[in-house]
């Protein structure tokens, strides 16, 4: 899929990464988002926002799960807080 200079962040979080998210979380499928284009066309902006929706699912998605066993050590999540700069 390409997108143009007018879509957002959330249309593209909507469009391609919620499923992935859905299928780490409900099938236990591992996933990666992956972008590629010109220098200086807005990957690194898209791809900030994308982490946080991501971030802002996960987490969502654990405290709905009663102790699910998929996310007792907290080593995924670790990682990921540590993309978004946390320690």
């Amino acid at each position: 899929q390409v997108y143009g200079e007018s879509s957002t962040t959330q249309q593209i979080y909507n469009d391609v990464v919620s499923d992935i998210i859905h299928s780490v979380c409900n099938q236990g499928r591992n996933g990666t988002v992956f972008t590629y284009g010109q220098t200086c066309t807005g990957k690194t902006f898209t791809m900030c926002g994308i982490m946080m929706a991501v971030g802002r699912d996960l987490f969502r998605y654990c405290q709905s799960e009663e102790k699910n066993e998929s996310f007792s050590d907290g080593d995924g999540l670790f990682a990921f807080e540590n993309d978004l700069g946390g320690e």
